[in-house]
């Protein structure tokens, strides 16, 4: 199928695209076995990191815009988002150790907040090495209600070295915070073939709409005065494309805002 247009709706972030040329979607493209194998330079071999790199981030930044102040405490209101380090006393530089050691804290979470190991709190989580080879791990919380003396808790549910707890006010801060762990620099090759990050189960998915009568109808329900950034350029293939980035209040929700008929957007 082609489309000239896709919205993507992260929570309170709406982001319009219009192409010049039709693009085709839902096209899976079948798997070619060469026996030929086509050796990449140097060259080709860091754009192709980088194009990996600028996928992640945008991925990333559609995880958080969809989940950031989008969870209620006990008092109805939007959950903020928490900052968590999480570091090793020791020197453990294999994952498969650290990511053990990440679970069994996340039980424990679960356990001590909500009184079973069963999956309750959601989470986005970064790992990254020191300069001493050791991992540890920069996380986002999403649906944590107030919690007492928060930083001695997490503290000792981890116990495995130093945490530092920060709280974020601002949708911008929330994705400039990641952003920054996942950088060019951050092309580290014991990462290869492993997640740049991993999430929780049950975070809330971007809602991507490709049918360009549902895309339509959704620009017809936005007001314009919530466009912040729009944007012309054009692509290293020479596709065209008008950009248009749609912004409303913390913890509101697009969805609900354009009350958008469910059977065009899931077409």
């Amino acid at each position: 199928m082609y489309s000239s247009a896709k919205a993507v709706i992260s929570g309170s972030i709406a982001e319009v695209y219009f192409y010049k040329l039709p693009i085709e979607y839902g096209y899976e493209q079948p798997r070619i076995f060469k026996t030929n194998i086509y050796e990449k330079s140097e060259e080709e071999k860091q754009e192709s990191k980088i194009r990996s790199l600028q996928q992640t981030k945008r991925a990333l930044r559609n995880i958080l815009q969809s989940n950031g102040w989008q969870y209620l405490n006990d008092q109805g209101k939007p959950c903020l988002p928490l900052f968590i380090t999480l570091t090793f006393r020791e020197n453990i530089k294999e994952l498969s150790v650290a990511h053990r050691e990440f679970k069994i804290f996340v039980q424990r979470f679960n356990f001590r907040f909500h009184g079973r190991h069963k999956a309750n709190i959601r989470y986005l989580a970064v790992p990254e090495f020191q300069k001493r080879g050791a991992v540890h791990y920069h996380v986002i919380f999403f649906n944590l209600s107030f919690i007492k003396n928060i930083y001695d808790e997490i503290n000792a549910l981890w116990g495995n070295g130093f945490t530092l707890v920060e709280t974020v006010k601002t949708l911008g801060h929330l994705v400039n915070y990641v952003a920054k762990y996942i950088t060019a620099e951050a092309l580290d090759e014991r990462l290869a073939g492993r997640k740049r990050y991993f999430t929780s189960r049950g975070l809330i998915k971007p809602l991507e709409i490709r049918d360009e009568k549902a895309v339509a109808e959704l620009l017809e329900q936005l007001p314009r005065e919530n466009i912040r950034y729009k944007n012309l350029y054009v692509g290293a293939d020479g596709q065209e494309t008008e950009y248009l980035n749609y912004e409303f209040g913390l913890g509101q929700k697009v969805v609900e805002i354009a009350q958008l008929n469910r059977q065009l957007v899931e077409a």
